[in-house]
């Protein structure tokens, strides 16, 4: 009969931490999911409540985030004995938090600029529905052909492409980080 370390081919499992330092992350994704969660409130309201002048308390903060997210993540990756010394990772969220806070967060880009669109007479055809705004925010976040009518729809739309980027390196950085094996980012 053999003893317990032997039967266990892949050695023995890890205990989940516990203690005060996972509690703490826990209440920083509490709060990293309701910030999102509020973005994503706005972005969504300054499409369905046809109130263009809020999509810039969706698009600006998001952006925000998500530079600094970027910036930290690479310091974390460059420096780590800089970054042991500042908490660098009550930015980045943890897994399952991050899933959701990335979703969150494109919504809140795309409803947000579909919000500016509907409002705003930017392209030739006039967008009528809060679904077709939906559409062409998507399209132009993929980089489309549509052409705005004057250079402040221009701005606009280089805008969202620039937010675009932001977000999608961003959230991959941090789910990148989050589902490989770094011992930091646990």
């Amino acid at each position: 009969m053999a003893d317990d370390t032997t039967s266990n081919q892949a050695g023995p499992t890890p205990s989940r931490p516990t203690g005060p330092a996972t509690e703490w992350n826990s209440i920083v994704d509490a709060y990293l999911i309701f910030g999102a969660m509020v973005v994503a409130f706005v972005g969504g309201y300054s499409l369905y409540g046809r109130c263009p002048g809020a999509s810039g308390w969706a698009i600006i903060p998001t952006d925000i985030y998500m530079s600094a997210v970027l910036f930290f993540i690479a310091v974390q990756s460059d420096f780590p004995a800089y970054s042991d010394r500042y908490k660098f990772k009550l930015f980045v969220p943890r897994r399952t938090a991050a899933l959701l806070i990335a979703a969150l967060l494109m919504f809140a880009i795309i409803s947000g600029f579909a919000g500016l669109y509907l409002g705003e007479e930017i392209f030739p055809d006039k967008l009528g529905s809060p679904t077709a705004a939906l559409y062409r925010s998507l399209y132009t976040m993929g980089f489309s052909d549509y052409s705005p009518i004057d250079d402040h729809g221009r701005r606009i739309v280089i805008s969202q492409l620039v937010s675009t980027v932001i977000l999608l390196a961003g959230v991959l950085s941090v789910l990148i980080s989050r589902l490989s094996d770094f011992p930091d980012f646990r």
